[in-house]
Protein backbone atom coordinates (compact mmCIF):
# COMPACT_ATOMS: atom_id res chain seq x y z
CA UNK A 1 0.00 0.00 0.00
CA UNK A 2 3.07 2.16 0.88
CA UNK A 3 4.47 2.12 -2.57
CA UNK A 4 1.29 2.32 -4.47
CA UNK A 5 0.94 5.67 -2.30
CA UNK A 6 4.31 6.89 -3.33
CA UNK A 7 4.03 6.18 -6.46
CA UNK A 8 0.61 8.28 -6.69
CA UNK A 9 2.54 11.05 -4.87
CA UNK A 10 5.05 11.07 -7.57
CA UNK A 11 2.86 11.05 -10.33
CA UNK A 12 0.95 13.59 -8.49
CA UNK A 13 3.73 15.81 -7.36
CA UNK A 14 5.45 15.44 -11.54
CA UNK A 15 2.38 16.46 -13.21
CA UNK A 16 1.95 19.52 -11.22
CA UNK A 17 5.47 21.05 -10.91
CA UNK A 18 6.82 19.67 -14.21
CA UNK A 19 10.20 18.48 -13.06
CA UNK A 20 12.22 15.22 -13.17
CA UNK A 21 12.40 12.74 -10.36
CA UNK A 22 14.92 10.36 -9.23
CA UNK A 23 14.22 8.03 -5.92
CA UNK A 24 17.29 5.78 -4.85
CA UNK A 25 16.18 4.09 -1.34
CA UNK A 26 18.68 2.40 1.00
CA UNK A 27 18.73 -1.47 1.03
CA UNK A 28 17.66 -3.28 -1.64
CA UNK A 29 18.83 -0.43 -4.93
CA UNK A 30 15.69 0.18 -6.50
CA UNK A 31 15.24 3.04 -8.85
CA UNK A 32 12.25 5.29 -10.35
CA UNK A 33 13.46 7.76 -12.93
CA UNK A 34 10.71 10.09 -14.20
CA UNK A 35 10.04 12.94 -16.65
CA UNK A 36 7.45 14.83 -16.84
CA UNK A 37 5.53 17.70 -18.13
CA UNK A 38 2.02 19.33 -17.37
CA UNK A 39 0.35 16.42 -19.56
CA UNK A 40 1.66 13.60 -17.55
CA UNK A 41 4.60 10.93 -16.45
CA UNK A 42 6.74 9.64 -18.55
CA UNK A 43 8.93 6.56 -17.79
CA UNK A 44 12.22 5.60 -19.21
CA UNK A 45 12.03 4.65 -22.91
CA UNK A 46 14.49 2.51 -24.73
CA UNK A 47 14.50 -0.40 -27.77
CA UNK A 48 13.62 -4.09 -27.69
CA UNK A 49 17.17 -4.62 -28.09
CA UNK A 50 18.42 -2.33 -24.70
CA UNK A 51 15.75 -3.92 -23.00
CA UNK A 52 16.56 -7.28 -23.14
CA UNK A 53 20.66 -6.57 -22.79
CA UNK A 54 20.00 -5.31 -19.38
CA UNK A 55 22.29 -7.13 -17.22
CA UNK A 56 20.32 -8.44 -14.14
CA UNK A 57 17.40 -6.70 -13.69
CA UNK A 58 15.63 -6.29 -10.71
CA UNK A 59 11.95 -7.65 -10.08
CA UNK A 60 9.29 -5.01 -10.80
CA UNK A 61 11.48 -3.20 -12.85
CA UNK A 62 9.26 -1.00 -15.62
CA UNK A 63 10.03 0.05 -18.83
CA UNK A 64 8.48 1.52 -22.11
CA UNK A 65 9.75 -0.36 -25.44
CA UNK A 66 9.67 1.73 -28.24
CA UNK A 67 9.87 -0.99 -30.86
CA UNK A 68 6.94 -2.47 -29.59
CA UNK A 69 4.79 0.05 -28.13
CA UNK A 70 4.07 -1.35 -24.69
CA UNK A 71 5.11 -1.13 -21.38
CA UNK A 72 7.12 -3.90 -19.83
CA UNK A 73 7.54 -5.72 -16.79
CA UNK A 74 9.98 -7.67 -15.70
CA UNK A 75 8.67 -10.23 -12.76
CA UNK A 76 12.23 -11.70 -12.05
CA UNK A 77 12.14 -14.15 -14.80
CA UNK A 78 11.27 -12.78 -17.92
CA UNK A 79 9.47 -9.50 -19.44
CA UNK A 80 5.99 -9.43 -19.53
CA UNK A 81 4.56 -7.06 -21.65
CA UNK A 82 1.46 -4.96 -19.88
CA UNK A 83 -0.20 -3.58 -23.41
CA UNK A 84 -0.85 -7.35 -24.73
CA UNK A 85 -4.62 -8.28 -23.95
CA UNK A 86 -3.23 -12.12 -25.27
CA UNK A 87 0.07 -13.82 -24.89
CA UNK A 88 0.56 -15.29 -28.27
CA UNK A 89 -0.58 -11.66 -29.93
CA UNK A 90 2.20 -9.62 -31.05
CA UNK A 91 1.82 -6.01 -30.45
CA UNK A 92 2.62 -2.90 -33.14
CA UNK A 93 2.97 0.29 -33.51
CA UNK A 94 1.40 2.10 -36.47
CA UNK A 95 2.87 4.81 -38.66
CA UNK A 96 0.75 7.12 -41.06
CA UNK A 97 2.24 8.95 -43.79
CA UNK A 98 2.42 13.09 -43.24
CA UNK A 99 0.31 13.07 -46.48
CA UNK A 100 -2.84 12.40 -44.34
CA UNK A 101 -5.46 11.95 -46.90
CA UNK A 102 -8.03 9.63 -48.32
CA UNK A 103 -6.98 7.73 -51.35
CA UNK A 104 -3.61 7.96 -50.96
CA UNK A 105 -3.46 4.26 -50.04
CA UNK A 106 0.03 4.28 -48.15
CA UNK A 107 0.86 1.08 -47.26
CA UNK A 108 0.33 -0.49 -50.77
CA UNK A 109 4.14 -1.61 -51.11
CA UNK A 110 6.72 -2.19 -48.42
CA UNK A 111 10.28 -2.98 -48.00
CA UNK A 112 13.12 -3.26 -45.32
CA UNK A 113 16.40 -3.88 -44.66
CA UNK A 114 18.06 -3.29 -41.69
CA UNK A 115 17.26 0.17 -39.93
CA UNK A 116 15.71 1.72 -43.26
CA UNK A 117 11.94 0.85 -44.31
CA UNK A 118 10.16 1.69 -47.90
CA UNK A 119 6.72 2.36 -48.32
CA UNK A 120 4.75 3.44 -51.69
CA UNK A 121 1.50 5.29 -52.47
CA UNK A 122 0.68 3.99 -55.89
CA UNK A 123 -0.15 6.77 -58.66
CA UNK A 124 -3.11 7.80 -60.30
CA UNK A 125 -4.69 10.01 -62.77
CA UNK A 126 -4.38 12.98 -60.12
CA UNK A 127 -1.31 12.26 -58.64
CA UNK A 128 2.10 10.54 -59.05
CA UNK A 129 2.62 8.30 -56.74
CA UNK A 130 5.52 8.36 -54.02
CA UNK A 131 8.03 6.34 -51.68
CA UNK A 132 8.22 7.48 -48.31
CA UNK A 133 11.87 6.57 -46.39
CA UNK A 134 11.21 5.66 -42.61
CA UNK A 135 14.37 4.49 -40.18
CA UNK A 136 14.48 2.98 -36.59
CA UNK A 137 15.44 5.52 -33.99
CA UNK A 138 16.34 4.21 -30.96
CA UNK A 139 15.24 6.71 -28.71
CA UNK A 140 11.47 7.60 -30.83
CA UNK A 141 11.01 4.18 -32.95
CA UNK A 142 10.67 4.53 -36.64
CA UNK A 143 10.30 8.01 -37.98
CA UNK A 144 9.76 8.68 -41.76
CA UNK A 145 12.72 11.06 -42.68
CA UNK A 146 12.27 11.42 -46.43
CA UNK A 147 9.47 11.25 -49.84
CA UNK A 148 11.16 10.07 -52.99
CA UNK A 149 9.69 11.10 -56.51
CA UNK A 150 10.95 9.99 -60.07
CA UNK A 151 12.61 13.84 -61.27
CA UNK A 152 11.05 13.64 -64.72
CA UNK A 153 7.46 13.15 -63.74
CA UNK A 154 7.11 9.31 -64.25
CA UNK A 155 4.44 7.24 -62.27
CA UNK A 156 5.14 5.19 -59.51
CA UNK A 157 2.68 2.23 -58.81
CA UNK A 158 4.32 -1.36 -59.29
CA UNK A 159 7.08 -3.08 -57.09
CA UNK A 160 9.42 -1.32 -54.52
CA UNK A 161 12.71 -3.09 -53.02
CA UNK A 162 15.94 -2.34 -50.88
CA UNK A 163 19.04 -3.27 -50.26
CA UNK A 164 22.35 -1.64 -49.10
CA UNK A 165 22.86 1.60 -50.22
CA UNK A 166 20.11 1.55 -53.56
CA UNK A 167 15.76 1.95 -54.06
CA UNK A 168 14.27 0.39 -56.80
CA UNK A 169 10.98 1.74 -57.29
CA UNK A 170 8.89 0.51 -60.32
CA UNK A 171 6.82 2.93 -62.65
CA UNK A 172 3.08 2.44 -63.85
CA UNK A 173 2.00 2.52 -67.28
CA UNK A 174 0.31 5.90 -68.32
CA UNK A 175 -0.60 6.64 -71.66
CA UNK A 176 0.64 3.09 -73.05
CA UNK A 177 3.89 3.66 -72.59
CA UNK A 178 6.58 1.82 -71.80
CA UNK A 179 7.46 1.85 -67.76
CA UNK A 180 11.14 1.95 -66.50
CA UNK A 181 12.45 1.25 -62.90
CA UNK A 182 14.00 4.43 -61.21
CA UNK A 183 17.49 3.79 -58.79
CA UNK A 184 17.74 5.82 -55.62
CA UNK A 185 21.28 6.11 -53.90
CA UNK A 186 21.88 7.04 -50.46
CA UNK A 187 23.45 10.20 -50.08
CA UNK A 188 23.91 9.95 -46.55
CA UNK A 189 22.00 8.67 -43.14
CA UNK A 190 18.93 10.70 -43.61
CA UNK A 191 19.12 11.20 -47.71
CA UNK A 192 18.50 9.21 -51.18
CA UNK A 193 18.99 10.96 -54.70
CA UNK A 194 17.74 9.49 -57.57
CA UNK A 195 20.85 8.00 -59.25
CA UNK A 196 19.65 5.79 -62.46
CA UNK A 197 16.32 5.45 -64.98
CA UNK A 198 16.47 1.59 -65.88
CA UNK A 199 15.13 0.64 -69.51
CA UNK A 200 15.46 -2.93 -70.27
CA UNK A 201 16.71 -3.85 -73.92
CA UNK A 202 15.31 -5.97 -76.36
CA UNK A 203 12.25 -6.46 -77.91
CA UNK A 204 9.16 -4.62 -75.76
CA UNK A 205 5.68 -4.32 -75.77
CA UNK A 206 4.06 -0.93 -75.11
CA UNK A 207 2.22 -1.69 -71.65
CA UNK A 208 5.29 -4.22 -70.84
CA UNK A 209 4.61 -3.56 -67.23
CA UNK A 210 8.50 -3.58 -66.70
CA UNK A 211 9.25 -3.29 -62.88
CA UNK A 212 5.87 -4.97 -61.71
CA UNK A 213 7.80 -7.19 -59.78
CA UNK A 214 11.48 -6.19 -57.89
CA UNK A 215 14.04 -7.95 -55.95
CA UNK A 216 17.64 -7.69 -55.13
CA UNK A 217 20.38 -9.23 -53.54
CA UNK A 218 23.59 -7.85 -53.16
CA UNK A 219 25.05 -6.85 -56.42
CA UNK A 220 22.13 -8.23 -58.83
CA UNK A 221 18.48 -7.38 -59.44
CA UNK A 222 15.63 -9.02 -60.90
CA UNK A 223 13.21 -6.90 -62.40
CA UNK A 224 9.82 -8.55 -63.65
CA UNK A 225 7.67 -7.69 -66.89
CA UNK A 226 4.94 -10.77 -67.02
CA UNK A 227 3.19 -9.21 -69.95
CA UNK A 228 6.33 -9.73 -71.81
CA UNK A 229 6.60 -13.21 -69.96
CA UNK A 230 10.30 -12.23 -69.51
CA UNK A 231 12.32 -11.43 -66.59
CA UNK A 232 15.54 -8.99 -66.58
CA UNK A 233 18.92 -9.70 -64.61
CA UNK A 234 20.71 -6.32 -63.86
CA UNK A 235 23.98 -5.97 -61.95
CA UNK A 236 25.89 -3.26 -59.85
CA UNK A 237 29.44 -2.96 -62.29
CA UNK A 238 31.49 0.37 -61.63
CA UNK A 239 28.69 1.68 -59.32
CA UNK A 240 26.24 1.25 -62.26
CA UNK A 241 23.17 -1.11 -62.40
CA UNK A 242 23.52 -2.96 -66.13
CA UNK A 243 21.41 -5.34 -67.32
CA UNK A 244 23.47 -8.86 -67.60
CA UNK A 245 20.98 -11.32 -68.66
CA UNK A 246 17.37 -11.84 -69.20
CA UNK A 247 14.34 -14.91 -68.91
CA UNK A 248 12.06 -16.03 -70.99
CA UNK A 249 8.73 -17.59 -69.95
CA UNK A 250 8.16 -20.75 -72.15
CA UNK A 251 4.44 -19.64 -72.33
CA UNK A 252 3.16 -16.65 -73.77
CA UNK A 253 0.03 -15.98 -71.36
CA UNK A 254 1.43 -17.44 -68.33
CA UNK A 255 2.62 -13.73 -66.82
CA UNK A 256 5.55 -15.44 -65.96
CA UNK A 257 7.46 -12.56 -63.82
CA UNK A 258 4.32 -11.58 -61.89
CA UNK A 259 6.75 -12.59 -59.09
CA UNK A 260 10.23 -12.42 -58.55
CA UNK A 261 12.75 -13.40 -55.75
CA UNK A 262 16.35 -14.18 -55.80
CA UNK A 263 18.80 -14.66 -52.95
CA UNK A 264 22.63 -16.15 -53.73
CA UNK A 265 23.15 -17.48 -56.83
CA UNK A 266 19.11 -18.49 -57.12
CA UNK A 267 16.35 -16.67 -58.96
CA UNK A 268 12.60 -17.67 -58.40
CA UNK A 269 10.22 -16.75 -60.60
CA UNK A 270 6.32 -17.01 -60.33
CA UNK A 271 3.73 -17.63 -63.51
CA UNK A 272 0.39 -16.82 -61.77
CA UNK A 273 -1.40 -18.69 -65.05
CA UNK A 274 0.68 -21.72 -66.12
CA UNK A 275 -1.57 -24.34 -66.35
CA UNK A 276 -4.84 -22.57 -66.65
CA UNK A 277 -5.08 -20.78 -63.30
CA UNK A 278 -3.13 -23.01 -61.54
CA UNK A 279 -0.06 -21.51 -61.58
CA UNK A 280 3.72 -22.54 -61.25
CA UNK A 281 7.39 -21.44 -60.09
CA UNK A 282 10.56 -21.77 -62.12
CA UNK A 283 13.80 -21.56 -60.05
CA UNK A 284 17.22 -20.52 -62.19
CA UNK A 285 20.93 -21.20 -60.74
CA UNK A 286 23.47 -18.82 -61.73
CA UNK A 287 26.12 -20.02 -63.92
CA UNK A 288 27.86 -16.57 -65.02
CA UNK A 289 26.47 -13.23 -65.36
CA UNK A 290 24.89 -13.81 -68.20
CA UNK A 291 23.31 -17.16 -68.29
CA UNK A 292 21.09 -18.53 -65.10
CA UNK A 293 19.79 -22.17 -66.31
CA UNK A 294 16.45 -23.72 -64.86
CA UNK A 295 17.20 -26.48 -62.20
CA UNK A 296 13.21 -26.96 -61.12
CA UNK A 297 9.82 -26.60 -61.74
CA UNK A 298 6.77 -26.68 -59.00
CA UNK A 299 3.53 -26.90 -60.86
CA UNK A 300 0.35 -25.57 -58.27
CA UNK A 301 -1.56 -28.24 -57.05
CA UNK A 302 -5.17 -26.85 -57.68
CA UNK A 303 -7.25 -24.93 -60.29
CA UNK A 304 -7.79 -21.24 -59.37
CA UNK A 305 -4.51 -21.26 -56.93
CA UNK A 306 -2.58 -19.27 -58.39
CA UNK A 307 0.57 -20.70 -57.07
CA UNK A 308 3.51 -18.31 -56.91
CA UNK A 309 1.16 -14.92 -56.10
CA UNK A 310 3.97 -14.05 -54.43
CA UNK A 311 8.25 -15.66 -53.45
CA UNK A 312 10.02 -14.91 -50.98
CA UNK A 313 13.67 -16.25 -50.73
CA UNK A 314 15.95 -16.77 -47.75
CA UNK A 315 18.78 -18.77 -46.04
CA UNK A 316 18.43 -21.32 -48.98
CA UNK A 317 14.57 -21.43 -48.48
CA UNK A 318 11.82 -20.33 -50.57
CA UNK A 319 8.46 -19.83 -49.37
CA UNK A 320 5.52 -19.59 -52.35
CA UNK A 321 1.99 -17.79 -51.79
CA UNK A 322 -0.84 -19.21 -53.35
CA UNK A 323 -3.58 -16.77 -51.90
CA UNK A 324 -6.79 -18.53 -54.06
CA UNK A 325 -6.12 -22.02 -52.98
CA UNK A 326 -9.14 -23.20 -51.72
CA UNK A 327 -8.84 -25.15 -48.36
CA UNK A 328 -11.35 -28.34 -47.61
CA UNK A 329 -12.00 -29.18 -44.14
CA UNK A 330 -14.50 -32.03 -42.89
CA UNK A 331 -15.68 -31.96 -46.19
CA UNK A 332 -16.46 -27.79 -46.24
CA UNK A 333 -14.75 -25.93 -48.64
CA UNK A 334 -13.26 -22.62 -47.79
CA UNK A 335 -13.01 -20.60 -50.91
CA UNK A 336 -9.65 -18.95 -51.49
CA UNK A 337 -9.09 -19.21 -48.15
CA UNK A 338 -5.01 -19.37 -49.12
CA UNK A 339 -1.60 -21.58 -48.25
CA UNK A 340 1.97 -21.09 -48.20
CA UNK A 341 3.95 -23.44 -49.60
CA UNK A 342 8.06 -24.25 -47.96
CA UNK A 343 10.84 -25.60 -50.21
CA UNK A 344 14.24 -25.46 -48.96
CA UNK A 345 17.61 -26.65 -50.53
CA UNK A 346 20.83 -27.69 -49.77
CA UNK A 347 22.73 -28.96 -52.35
CA UNK A 348 21.53 -27.43 -55.52
CA UNK A 349 17.91 -29.65 -55.61
CA UNK A 350 15.00 -28.03 -53.97
CA UNK A 351 12.82 -29.98 -52.08
CA UNK A 352 8.69 -29.62 -50.84
CA UNK A 353 9.14 -28.94 -46.54
CA UNK A 354 5.24 -28.37 -46.17
CA UNK A 355 2.38 -26.35 -46.56
CA UNK A 356 0.87 -23.88 -44.48
CA UNK A 357 -2.75 -23.08 -44.00
CA UNK A 358 -4.30 -19.65 -41.90
CA UNK A 359 -5.17 -21.08 -38.42
CA UNK A 360 -8.06 -19.60 -38.78
CA UNK A 361 -10.54 -21.57 -41.72
CA UNK A 362 -12.11 -18.43 -43.45
CA UNK A 363 -13.60 -18.34 -47.01
CA UNK A 364 -11.79 -15.63 -49.34
CA UNK A 365 -9.67 -14.51 -46.77
CA UNK A 366 -6.46 -15.14 -48.80
CA UNK A 367 -4.09 -16.18 -46.96
CA UNK A 368 -0.33 -16.00 -48.63
CA UNK A 369 -1.34 -12.88 -50.98
CA UNK A 370 1.75 -11.61 -49.02
CA UNK A 371 4.55 -13.02 -47.54
CA UNK A 372 8.41 -12.13 -46.46
CA UNK A 373 10.97 -14.41 -44.69
CA UNK A 374 14.24 -13.48 -43.09
CA UNK A 375 16.56 -16.16 -41.61
CA UNK A 376 14.53 -17.97 -39.02
CA UNK A 377 10.70 -15.84 -39.32
CA UNK A 378 8.33 -15.92 -41.88
CA UNK A 379 5.32 -13.13 -41.92
CA UNK A 380 2.51 -13.95 -43.98
CA UNK A 381 -0.35 -11.87 -44.41
CA UNK A 382 -4.35 -12.68 -44.94
CA UNK A 383 -5.86 -9.52 -46.14
CA UNK A 384 -9.26 -9.98 -46.40
CA UNK A 385 -9.52 -11.41 -43.37
CA UNK A 386 -13.16 -10.68 -41.98
CA UNK A 387 -13.89 -10.71 -37.99
CA UNK A 388 -15.01 -7.79 -36.01
CA UNK A 389 -14.63 -5.40 -39.45
CA UNK A 390 -15.49 -6.58 -43.09
CA UNK A 391 -11.51 -7.45 -45.08
CA UNK A 392 -10.08 -5.93 -42.16
CA UNK A 393 -6.90 -8.41 -42.21
CA UNK A 394 -4.56 -10.76 -40.30
CA UNK A 395 -0.69 -11.22 -40.67
CA UNK A 396 0.94 -14.28 -38.65
CA UNK A 397 4.20 -15.09 -37.65
CA UNK A 398 6.05 -18.26 -37.54
CA UNK A 399 9.32 -19.83 -37.03
CA UNK A 400 11.74 -22.20 -38.94
CA UNK A 401 12.44 -24.65 -36.24
CA UNK A 402 13.81 -28.35 -36.41
CA UNK A 403 11.98 -30.45 -33.65
CA UNK A 404 13.39 -33.99 -32.86
CA UNK A 405 12.08 -36.66 -34.89
CA UNK A 406 9.78 -34.74 -36.29
CA UNK A 407 11.74 -33.08 -38.86
CA UNK A 408 11.58 -29.63 -40.20
CA UNK A 409 8.97 -26.77 -40.90
CA UNK A 410 7.93 -23.64 -39.67
CA UNK A 411 6.28 -23.35 -35.78
CA UNK A 412 3.18 -21.15 -35.88
CA UNK A 413 4.04 -18.49 -32.91
CA UNK A 414 1.09 -15.73 -32.81
CA UNK A 415 -1.20 -13.24 -34.58
CA UNK A 416 0.09 -9.55 -34.95
CA UNK A 417 -2.26 -7.31 -33.27
CA UNK A 418 -3.01 -3.64 -34.34
CA UNK A 419 -4.95 -1.03 -31.80
CA UNK A 420 -6.75 0.42 -34.74
CA UNK A 421 -9.08 -1.37 -37.21
CA UNK A 422 -11.44 -0.75 -40.10
CA UNK A 423 -13.97 -2.09 -42.52
CA UNK A 424 -11.45 -2.72 -45.77
CA UNK A 425 -7.79 -1.83 -44.30
CA UNK A 426 -6.78 -5.05 -46.24
CA UNK A 427 -3.93 -5.29 -43.75
CA UNK A 428 -1.29 -7.71 -44.40
CA UNK A 429 -1.43 -6.71 -48.32
CA UNK A 430 1.88 -6.46 -48.20
CA UNK A 431 4.79 -7.13 -45.59
CA UNK A 432 8.27 -7.23 -45.34
CA UNK A 433 10.93 -8.61 -42.37
CA UNK A 434 14.55 -8.01 -42.02
CA UNK A 435 16.50 -9.27 -39.03
CA UNK A 436 13.64 -9.05 -35.97
CA UNK A 437 11.47 -6.07 -37.31
CA UNK A 438 8.96 -6.33 -39.43
CA UNK A 439 6.49 -3.63 -41.58
CA UNK A 440 2.49 -4.55 -42.77
CA UNK A 441 0.79 -2.40 -45.07
CA UNK A 442 -2.65 -1.58 -44.57
CA UNK A 443 -3.28 0.33 -47.25
CA UNK A 444 -7.04 0.80 -47.24
CA UNK A 445 -7.83 2.06 -43.60
CA UNK A 446 -9.64 4.89 -43.15
CA UNK A 447 -11.25 5.18 -46.96
CA UNK A 448 -7.43 4.29 -48.26
CA UNK A 449 -5.88 7.03 -46.00
CA UNK A 450 -3.57 3.71 -45.38
CA UNK A 451 -1.19 2.90 -42.51
CA UNK A 452 1.73 0.87 -41.89
CA UNK A 453 2.46 -1.19 -38.81
CA UNK A 454 5.77 -1.63 -37.29
CA UNK A 455 6.88 -4.61 -34.84
CA UNK A 456 9.60 -6.50 -33.40
CA UNK A 457 9.63 -10.29 -33.14
CA UNK A 458 11.85 -10.78 -30.59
Amino acid sequence: MKNNFLFFLLFSFSKIYSQSVTIIPSGNAAQIEAKSNNSGTLIQRMTSQERLSITNPQVGLLTYDTEKGALFLFDGQKWLPLAFANPNNINTVEKTSQVNSRGVYFGTKVAMENDYAIISTPANQFVTGSVYIFKRDSENGWQEIQRLYPNDGGKIASDIAISGDYIFVGSSVINNQNSFVYVFKKENENSWIQYQKLSARGIRQETDLFGSSIDIDGNYAVIGSYSEGVVYIYKLINETWSQVSRINGDNSGAWFGYSVAIDGQNIAVGAIFENGTRGAVYIFRKYDDTFWYSIKKIDGFQEREQFGWTLTMSANKLAIGSPYYNFFLEGKEYIANGRVYIYSTNTGSWNFEGQYDSPTQQAYQNFGFSVAMNGQKVIIGAPNFTEEYYQQGRVYLYEWSIPSNLGSGFSYIGRITENNQNQDSYTGKSVAISNQYFIIGSPGYKVGTGKVLFGNTQ
